[in-house]
């Protein structure tokens, strides 16, 4: 595993606890949460992890949204391959009409709650298979 690089990162306030190397959203008030559907639009991976007494101070948090990161497997993401949230945060390869956040750039297949690189991508393009 290379581990991270990164090209941008940005800080948020998180709206509640999150997991280091979870995939978040940014919601209207501009606040991030934890990706907890499948399909939303990711804004990137959390680089830290965020208790609620972090939520309570208003703690602002790095969020990688260019470059590589690690990331937490679902399922078993190939190298290669797209890969969209899952519904803990997670990441798991695209299914049709996913938004895809990146591609997997491990050099075998990730298992299940394993880290794992990924190179994110900024077009958040619908995947079609």
């Amino acid at each position: 595993m290379s581990g991270g690089h990164y090209v941008l990162d940005m800080s948020f306030l998180a709206s509640e606890a999150l997991t280091q190397f979870q995939a978040v959203t940014l919601d209207t008030a501009g606040t991030i949460s934890a990706a907890d559907a499948q399909g939303e639009r990711i804004i990137g991976i959390c680089q830290e992890a965020v208790t609620a007494a972090d939520v309570t101070n208003g703690r602002v948090v790095n969020v990688r949204v260019l470059g590589v990161s690690r990331a937490i497997a679902s399922g078993t993401p190939d190298p290669g391959e797209l890969v969209t949230a899952s519904a803990d945060g997670s990441l798991e390869p695209v299914a049709t009409g996913d938004f895809s956040v990146g591609i997997c750039v491990a050099t075998t297949s990730a298992a299940d709650n394993d880290q794992f690189d990924v190179l994110l991508t900024p077009s958040n393009g619908v995947a079609s298979a």
